[in-house]
């Protein structure tokens, strides 16, 4: 059986059909990059302790010739801008090597409490005579003044005075040439710290001695701040300039 073959015929649509084009797929946007990771926060400041407010007193302030002694036990110049303070100011000693700004008529002067009035009323200072005309002129002898407690602008570290007769039995120390009033001084022992007493004369006593010819003190400030020091090898009667001072 013969068979014939046949060329293929183009492919017919109806008169309403078209043909669809091709469609492309759309192309599909780029990445946004990633975000960078956030930078470490920033370690929080422990914040500060609040500073003591400052008090302001009012009195009145009368003058003296101050004589380069006082309850204190300190040394100073004729014309030193010290004062007497009433026992509420001096505060049981704690006040000794304190300075006050004084403010008058006149002006105003920052003075230290060197000594104590002792039958003085609360808001009376008793004034060296030189600093009290600085604050309430000469015309008067007594003046309306007010006056808070101030850092003293001293030069220099602390200083540290081992009293006449002090020993390694019975040691007696005063800290001088200080900004802030002294509250404390210990002394090391071992790994401990031995609280001295203060007496009346202003010296820090330990009453059964350092024990040692080098000694290493811890002194504290009546606003908490803390200093060490330490003497090599001391001796009675003599001055040593420690290494530090309060801030």
């Amino acid at each position: 059986m013969a068979f014939s073959l046949r060329a293929p015929t183009s492919a017919v649509f109806p008169d309403n059909a078209t043909a669809q084009p091709k469609r492309s797929l759309p192309t599909p946007a780029p990445a946004e990059p990633a975000a960078p990771p956030p930078a470490p926060a920033a370690e929080a400041k422990a914040a500060e302790p609040p500073k003591p407010e400052v008090k302001t007193s009012k009195g009145e302030a009368v003058y003296y010739d101050a004589n380069a002694r006082g309850s204190c036990s300190l040394t100073f110049g004729h014309d030193a801008a010290v004062l007497s303070a009433p026992n509420a100011v001096y505060n049981q000693i704690q006040a000794c090597g304190q300075c006050l700004e004084i403010t008058g008529s006149e002006g105003t002067q920052v003075v230290m409490v060197a000594d104590r009035c002792n039958d003085c009323p609360p808001d009376r200072l008793v004034i060296n005579k030189p600093a009290f005309v600085k604050i309430a002129g000469t015309k008067a002898g007594k003046a309306e003044v007010t006056w808070k407690p101030v850092p003293c602008a001293v030069q220099g570290n602390l200083e540290l005075r081992f009293k006449k007769t002090s020993s390694i039995h019975w040691t007696s120390i005063q800290v001088r040439n200080h900004r802030v009033p002294v509250k404390s001084v210990a002394f090391k022992k071992g790994d401990a710290w031995v609280e001295m007493t203060r007496s009346d004369d202003n010296y820090f006593t330990a009453a059964k001695g350092v024990g040692s010819q080098s000694v290493t003190l811890r002194i504290t400030g009546a606003d908490g701040q803390t200093v060490e020091e330490t003497v090599a090898k001391w001796k009675d009667g003599e001055t040593y300039k420690g290494t530090a001072q309060f801030k």
